[in-house]
């Protein structure tokens, strides 16, 4: 079995959720025996592909007879690879060219039974099946002091210093709003926002004004390369989820493996493990999240990180690749008993 894994950003250097999830795919194939295609010329016999934008090669594809496979609602902050968008009443909704897209693909791949409900409620008929993005949970551990280091000086922060980071989207004045709120209820905590901008100057006026308002425990951050990512995850101390209804699956499972405390804005409307299992704190209001965040700190509530834990190892790339060889060899059996 050969399979093509495509998902290529605007910019080659640009490492964000749609690029982590294709590594931990192709991971994932390589644990589990499975070949590999070079490029869409190459022979294959499953596409396995992440973004909308990749619309004509996705039809390619289809053309060629080949069973199509698409991983959905897994990097919702990556611009490059989301699939929804929010109304102007608030609302999120599947973008009308992913409806068009995850209908004639022969598999939709989502996190958890939210992403089966959503897509069923935005119309989506194809078969949605649910697996984890996965995490390489090696990626996470400290054997590398220079590397575990990096975080501290990169950001110039004190190793006392208690960190907070979340992750996200520029263009998401309400989740910008959130953390801001959050960073000046509690003044005694450095707070680290990242999201996909290659310089924060060219961001829209508005949000720039938003950025401006923010607190000095506050930093904003453009994309940072793989081993600052890896260094953030290692020594944050909580991973907050800022935003309500949108869930990133694979970056969520990074903090986990990389034993952070999930501390976050509800009501939630996805049900991660980390979630259902009660390893997460969650809170309806912002002073309500600022107060989870400082109990925590000063001890009131104790750390669950090392039993969300379990969660990650449980979804090593060798469990996801075990699954995938699953689900592509039942498409191309279906593929073969359609012919």
């Amino acid at each position: 079995m050969k399979v093509f894994v495509h998902f290529q950003p605007r910019y080659l250097k640009d490492v964000y959720e749609g690029m982590r999830l294709r590594k931990n795919i192709k991971g994932a194939l390589e644990l589990t025996n499975i070949e590999i295609a070079k490029n869409s010329i190459d022979y294959y016999d499953v596409a396995h592909f992440i973004s909308v934008a990749d619309e004509m090669k996705i039809n390619d594809a289809i053309e060629l007879g080949k069973p199509v496979v698409f991983s959905a609602l897994m990097c919702e902050s990556d611009p490059a690879a989301k699939i929804t968008e929010i109304t102007r009443d608030g609302e999120v909704r599947l973008s009308n060219r992913a409806l068009r897209i995850l209908n004639k693909v022969s598999a939709v791949i989502v996190p958890n039974e939210a992403g089966v409900r959503f897509l069923s409620e935005q119309g989506v008929k194809t078969k949605i099946i649910v697996l984890s993005p996965g995490v390489n949970i090696t990626r996470f551990e400290k054997s590398d002091q220079l590397e575990a280091d990096l975080f501290y000086r990169y950001f110039r922060l004190s190793k006392s210093a208690k960190t907070v980071v979340a992750f996200g989207q520029y263009d998401s004045r309400e989740e910008i709003r959130n953390i801001i709120e959050i960073a000046k209820l509690c003044p005694e905590y450095k707070f680290l926002y990242f999201g996909q901008a290659k310089r924060l100057f060219f961001l829209p006026s508005k949000i720039r004004r938003l950025l401006r308002r923010s607190p000095k425990n506050l930093r904003f951050n453009p994309i940072i390369p793989e081993d600052v990512y890896r260094s953030v995850m290692m020594n944050a101390n909580v991973f907050l989820l800022i935003n309500r209804r949108k869930y990133n699956a694979i970056t969520m499972l990074d903090a986990i493996a990389a034993k952070c405390q999930i501390i976050g804005l509800g009501p939630i409307d996805y049900d991660a493990k980390v979630l259902t299992k009660g390893y997460a704190y969650i809170a309806n209001t912002l002073p309500a999240v600022a107060a989870s965040i400082n109990q925590f700190f000063i001890g009131e509530l104790p750390s669950k990180a090392v039993k969300a834990y379990n969660i990650a190892k449980a979804e090593s790339l060798t469990e996801i690749g075990k699954q995938l060889k699953k689900i592509y060899t039942g498409l191309i059996a279906i593929d073969k008993g359609g012919r």
